[in-house]
């Protein structure tokens, strides 16, 4: 459509690059261009150029599938020099460094590095710094966090699956199970829906071992008032000797 209206007739020049299969398309628009400037823009957003950038990326995946982190974190620093402003890159590296190097601390700073790029516009970003903070023991800011991100997105199912953790970990049972039943509301797609199930199964466990507790602690507390009470009540118990009267 673009080039359709751009591209046709005097209005201006419109140049594509070749081989383009990326989610964001690059587009040149002017009146006049240079020969230079098309040159630059072939060698920045072509095919080539393109793989030239993911090549250390695919790398550094495949290197985490088979276990090699040292080495994946060689190629993810290689991708990250390609491009340092990739958000999206930023997270993925913070998330490799919270679970996969169990390096939390540093992936915290990653992923407020592409919060500071992007912070308003993706609740994923604020999920991950939040994984970093509950890793890191932060479990506090880790619900803000994750609070943030559904100030973001109010229907995301990850926000609220991380929650389920925090108020696991708080010992707030009630307010992670309501959690837990929002995601599976709005878990449309199932992707979440074997997490949250197993999330749900361990919340009712720590819930029924307190339940448990405190029956547990109601009877002994029953049964010790019964025996006191049993105590008082029993006629062969020794008595006090009675004082005798003073005679005159």
């Amino acid at each position: 459509m673009l080039k359709a209206f751009f591209g046709e007739g005097p209005r201006c020049q419109f140049i594509e690059p070749s081989g383009e299969e990326r989610g964001i398309h690059s587009r040149l628009l002017s009146k006049k261009l240079g020969s230079e400037t098309v040159t630059r823009f072939y060698e920045r957003f072509d095919a080539a150029a393109q793989n030239r950038q993911q090549d250390p990326l695919h790398k550094a995946r495949a290197c985490v599938k088979v276990g090699r982190f040292e080495l994946a974190a060689n190629y993810y620093n290689e991708a990250l020099e390609l491009q340092p402003r990739n958000w999206v890159l930023l997270n993925e590296i913070s998330m490799f460094l919270t679970f996969s190097m169990r390096d939390p601390k540093a992936g915290i700073d990653m992923a407020k590095l592409a919060l500071a790029l992007n912070p308003t516009c993706s609740a994923e970003l604020w999920n991950t710094l939040g994984d970093g903070l509950y890793e890191f023991g932060r479990t506090a800011e880790a619900r803000s966090a994750y609070e943030k991100a559904l100030t973001v997105n109010d229907s995301d199912v990850r926000s609220r699956y991380n929650l389920a953790w925090v108020y696991t970990r708080e010992r707030n049972y009630p307010a992670a199970l309501a959690t837990l039943a929002e995601a599976m509301a709005l878990d449309k797609t199932g992707e979440f829906r074997d997490r949250l199930l197993h999330k749900q199964q361990e919340v009712l466990h720590h819930l029924a071992l307190r339940h448990q507790q405190e029956y547990l602690l109601l009877i002994n507390l029953v049964s010790k008032l019964a025996k006191q009470d049993d105590k008082d009540k029993d006629p062969e118990a020794p008595k006090a000797p009675a004082v005798p009267e003073k005679t005159e």
